[in-house]
């Protein structure tokens, strides 16, 4: 009997030893973990992880977004945070934003200040308000090009690079489009031509392959002060007055001081599509909507919602 009581006790002991410890490692863990959840604010890390990465605030619903394909993200150029995606991978049609890819081509491969004349070919392709035979600076028509979104202006561009062959064409600068595409990791992307209009094949794109473009294209900053310009003056080479040209971004008249550019486009095939970038403190908020019947009112409604439905200090 007494064997069996002592027995009893030393399980007893035992018991209630292995209780503290337990409990002692709880209170240790739920202390570590707390310290991750609210971090010491003299963490430089936990700082950096905090304002980068908005907590969802899951009581705000998601917005009923009509375009075909959306994407919205917070990035510092090196980590990605989704605020909002629809079909992302979905391959669709993007209109005038092609041209920031023609943008990129001809960033890298020509000087701003050389001329080129507009050509037949480049004269048919909208009625912005040039005329064969017009000598322009390659600047001049990347700005007609990106704010203006002319068409003659971007397969005037598009045709220098076959300068010196004598049937003038667009097609090596557009196989450099999709080479460059395929560079950057855009896979599901395939140009046919440098303005975005409507062919029998139609540029295509997602909004994940324009998210790269456009991380690439920041590294560009004279893509940014031409997007962000509101109003320009067009001249000819020889400095003659031709015409004003207004953004095509409307978004960039109001109130929000953190946008630094963005591009329109706009096709029966492809709907309407802006891509729109805000910068703040290093960070990149990066909206892109394709196939909308509203691609401004859905961005505004966007940038609404997310300082709603995200918990951090409203910047956009």
């Amino acid at each position: 009997m007494k064997n069996k009581k002592t027995v009893i006790r030393i399980f007893l002991i035992a018991f209630i030893i292995t209780a503290i410890w337990v409990t002692n490692y709880i209170i240790k863990a739920t202390n570590e973990l707390a310290s991750v959840i609210e971090p010491n604010p003299n963490n430089p890390y936990i700082e950096y992880y905090k304002s980068f990465v908005p907590l969802r605030d899951w009581t705000i619903s998601s917005p009923d977004i009509t375009a075909k394909g959306v994407l919205v993200t917070l990035t510092d150029l090196e980590n990605d945070k989704f605020l909002f995606e629809k079909d992302p991978g979905k391959q669709l049609h993007i209109a005038s934003i092609t041209k920031l890819m023609t943008a990129l081509i001809v960033l890298e491969e020509y000087n701003l200040n050389e001329e080129i004349i507009i050509s037949e070919e480049a004269f048919l392709q909208d009625n912005f308000g040039f005329y064969p035979g017009e000598t322009y600076k390659v600047k001049d028509l990347l700005y007609s090009a990106l704010i203006g979104s002319s068409n003659t202006a971007a397969y005037a561009l598009a045709e220098k690079r076959n300068l010196y062959n004598y049937d003038k064409t667009a097609e090596p600068f557009v196989l450099k489009m999709n080479q460059k595409a395929k560079e950057l990791g855009m896979n599901k992307t395939y140009f046919s031509n440098p303005t975005g209009l409507d062919s029998n094949q139609s540029n295509y794109s997602t909004t994940k392959d324009l998210l790269i473009l456009t991380k690439n294209l920041i590294n560009y900053p004279i893509i940014w002060e031409i997007l962000s310009t509101k109003e320009f003056t067009l001249k000819t080479s020889d400095g003659a007055f031709k015409k004003e040209i207004t953004n095509t971004n409307e978004l960039l008249f109001g109130e929000n001081n953190n946008i630094i550019g963005g591009k329109t486009g706009y096709t029966v095939k492809a709907g309407k599509c802006l891509l729109l970038v805000f910068e703040k403190d290093n960070y990149y908020l990066i909206t892109i909507i394709l196939g909308s019947s509203d691609h401004f009112g859905e961005t505004k409604t966007l940038i609404n919602w997310i300082n709603q439905a995200y918990n951090w200090q409203t910047w956009i």
